[in-house]
Parts: C-alpha cells; structure tokens; sequence
C-alpha cells in the first residue's frame, strides 16, 4: 500500500464508511452499515470504501460488514497512513463515521459527514461545516437511557452505553444520504 499523500487506484464516485470510533460503545452495528452500503451501490451506484485503524475490533467490525453486504466494497481498514487516508477523502463523494478522527478529517478536506452521534452530542464534537447532515440520538439517549432531562446534565456528558447508537435507524441514515446526494446534484 501506498504511504504518504497517494492512495491506491479507487473508482471515480466512491464514498468512504469508517465504521468504528475508538470506543466500541461509539460504534454503529456491522448488519446497519451493510444495509446503507448496499443502499448506495443500488440507490446511486457509489462505490463504498471502508476505512479505519488497526485495533483488531476495528478489523473485525468492517469483517463483518464485508461479510454481510451484497455489493463489493474496498476494505482498506488498517491499511492507510492518515496522510493517505485524507487524500482518500479529499476525494470522496461523502464520509459515513461516527464521532471518530476520519469524521474530522473528512470535515477539514471540505467533504461532506454523515456523523452518527448517540453516546455524545454533536454539538460537542460533530463535524462542524456539516452539521446539517448529522444524526443525533444523544437526547434520546439521555431520556432513555440515563433517565436524566438533557436540559439538565452538564455539557460534556457521556451515555456510555452501545444502546446509545441503537437509537440510530437505518432507514434515517438513508434519508440523510437521499438529502446529501440530492444537494449535490447540479439542479
């Protein structure tokens, strides 16, 4: 693999899902990430490169999403250095993350983010320029599961808990990638 600013030889429309954060109470589930992958080769037929580190429960998370999917994907998880990782998404079409350094550095190359929050609030570390395509379940979380009133916690609370990222359907990262892909279409 390519070190540095290169990347390896990836296809014209591609978008990039890094499925893990560095807590696994941050991470979506693999059987989500399949379903909106397959969406977007069979809704716009996008390419989905899966990226991330090489902590071992990283690799297995995208394993598993590579077993579940339907569509091809390019699983270079644990394969990148970061230089090359920003090049990769400098040139994405959108990065799919939860609150992870890929979200950022896909939000500092000026690519759109799909973030996925639930154990904290985006307002505390969601990709800024793209707040508009966040999904926040942190309220939620807190009703639900801490059974405190979100107006009432302190602002750097935490639901340390992976029902956290339950609270985020499917179906709604979906609607988000409809509305991303719908405000990039030239009209």
């Amino acid at each position: 693999m390519p070190q540095g600013g290169t990347y390896p030889e990836l296809p014209e429309k591609f978008c990039v899902v890094n499925p893990a954060a560095s807590k696994l109470e941050r991470c979506w589930f693999a059987e989500d990430y399949a379903a909106v992958i397959d969406y977007c080769a069979e809704r716009y037929g996008i390419q989905v490169v899966i990226t991330g580190g090489e902590a071992g429960f990283e690799i297995e998370l995208a394993s598993r999403v590579e077993e579940l999917v339907t569509s091809s994907v390019i699983n270079l998880v644990g394969k990148t250095s970061l230089l090359t990782l920003a090049a990769i998404l400098s040139k994405a079409e959108f990065c799919l993350a939860p609150d992870t350094g890929p979200a950022h550095i896909a939000n500092a190359m000026n690519t759109p983010v799909i973030g996925l929050y639930g154990v904290v609030s985006s307002q505390l570390s969601g990709p800024y320029l793209y707040k508009k395509y966040v999904i926040d379940r942190f309220e939620h979380a807190v009703k639900d599961i801490l059974k405190k009133d979100p107006e009432q916690i302190p602002w750097r609370t935490r639901v340390h808990d992976r029902k956290a990222m339950a609270l985020i359907r499917k179906e709604d990262v979906m609607k988000m990638i409809d509305r991303l892909m719908a405000d990039q279409s030239p009209e």
